[in-house]
């Protein structure tokens, strides 16, 4: 059974390029039903009466709306994971602190240009296997931020360190997914929050220089 539910997740990747192009359709689509539905009540056949194409189409390339959800989220993972990499956006930085604002914001920036994301990634309805993405994403994540950090000088090495920068992104998605409950957004007395609380645990590891305030 669990075999069969997985399976249910794998999109059928289109080698020709006009499969390509129906796929592509297929996620646009997906994207714009989720700005009005949450992923769990978005139906193949809602897929196929905004795309114009058969069902059968988009079940050959997506067994089930699930999947074409779980296709987005990852989209979308690897695009944050992408700009959060980019070491240009910490060159300011002063301390690791500042690093953790600047980042984190940079982030909740993202998920409020594309809210689909949002609710994929903090909605209450988040599936298992787009949550087993996340935490694959969390941990690409946490190692690009430690040798960024490292490369600017900001922090040293230390042992467990992507281990402590895991639960600090976890720590921070908890705090996230309060907010999006409550307030369909990441608010900015949540995102203050999350700050705090990365800030305060790191600070049981690294040394503190400076504490960084949050900026708006």
């Amino acid at each position: 059974m669990a075999k069969k539910h997985a399976d249910k997740m794998i999109p059928r990747l289109p080698v020709k390029q006009g499969g390509r192009e129906k796929m592509e359709r297929i996620l646009e689509c997906t994207e714009q039903l989720l700005m009005e539905k949450s992923a769990e009540d978005i139906s193949i056949y809602d897929i196929a009466d905004l795309s114009g194409l058969a069902a059968q189409t988009i079940y050959r390339i997506f067994p089930s709306p699930a999947s074409a959800c779980f296709a987005l989220a990852n989209r979308y993972l690897d695009e944050v994971v992408r700009f959060q990499g980019n070491s240009s956006i910490y060159e300011e930085c002063r301390t690791w602190q500042e690093a953790v604002v600047v980042g984190f914001t940079s982030m909740r920036d993202y998920f409020r240009a594309h809210p689909q994301a949002m609710g994929l990634m903090f909605g209450s309805g988040t599936s298992r296997e787009i949550k087993a993405a996340d935490r694959e994403w969390v941990r690409n994540l946490a190692e690009e931020l430690i040798s960024i950090l490292i490369d600017l000088k900001l922090i040293t090495e230390l042992p467990n360190m992507v281990t402590y920068f895991l639960i600090a992104i976890e720590i921070n998605d908890a705090i996230w997914s309060v907010s999006y409950d409550h307030h369909k957004d990441i608010t900015d007395f949540y995102m203050e929050e999350s700050i705090r609380a990365v800030t305060a645990y790191i600070n049981l590891y690294l040394p503190s220089y400076q504490t960084a305030t949050y900026i708006d």
